[in-house]
């Protein structure tokens, strides 16, 4: 079983390689559009109100049908519907994105929702408009405050890029699942593979650790 392992180290290592490209490009899509959506569906922001119904409608849908759905969809229909052609990489950051961006709009609006009333005054006297406010004092005070809620989603993004491999890419599962095909070893490859994600796992934690820490000394 060993032997099986090393031989196959460098193929898993591309694997793991893979899982993580996947990871931070659609973790920053998840960030940057659950923020966006998050704000606008606040009841602190000048969002129209059909506007936010609309959002928190589509929020809604994506946090109902399973990641796996969205993948084929993203993967099989938007090409079709779009005459865009997307690779089973680029389908698999967009479709992660998406779907976790849907839960982390709902940590941001739910701790905007949140923020003290006394301090929205506080920014109004200091000569901030609404959208400064949000920008330079809600919103990073959002993060911090709800930083291991975020990195729940953070940590759950990556475990989710296992079902990447189901259209083809050649990430952590997707290569452990050939190597398997060729060396009928399931036992040695699937507790290899379990052990990456822990790794990638326990990595994460570090520095959402050292963040803590940092946040706690400012």
């Amino acid at each position: 079983m060993i032997n099986v392992l090393l031989q196959n180290l460098p193929l898993l290592l591309s694997g793991a390689a893979v899982t993580v490209q996947l990871w931070v490009l659609s973790l920053s899509i998840s960030l940057v559009l659950g923020t966006l959506l998050g704000i606008a569906e606040s009841t602190s922001s000048n969002t129209p109100w059909l506007v936010q119904q609309t959002l928190r409608i589509i929020t809604r849908l994506l946090r109902a049908i399973p990641f796996y759905l969205q993948l084929l969809i993203m993967y099989f229909v938007v090409p079709l519907c779009t005459n865009m052609q997307l690779s089973a990489f680029a389908a698999s950051v967009l479709a992660l994105g998406i779907c976790s961006s849907a839960y982390v709009s709902q940590i941001i609006r739910g701790g905007i929702t949140a923020y003290d009333i006394n301090l929205w005054e506080m920014s109004q006297l200091l000569g901030y408009t609404r959208l400064q406010a949000l920008r330079y004092l809600v919103v990073p005070q959002v993060f911090r405050t709800n930083l291991l809620a975020l990195s729940g989603e953070v940590d759950q993004l990556i475990k989710t890029t296992s079902v990447c491999s189901t259209i083809g890419v050649l990430e952590t599962m997707g290569i452990t699942r050939n190597i398997i095909a060729r060396e009928m070893n399931p036992i040695a490859m699937y507790i290899s593979a379990a052990v990456m994600f822990v790794v990638l796992s326990l990595a994460w934690s570090c520095v959402v650790t050292i963040i803590q820490r940092r946040i706690t000394r400012a």
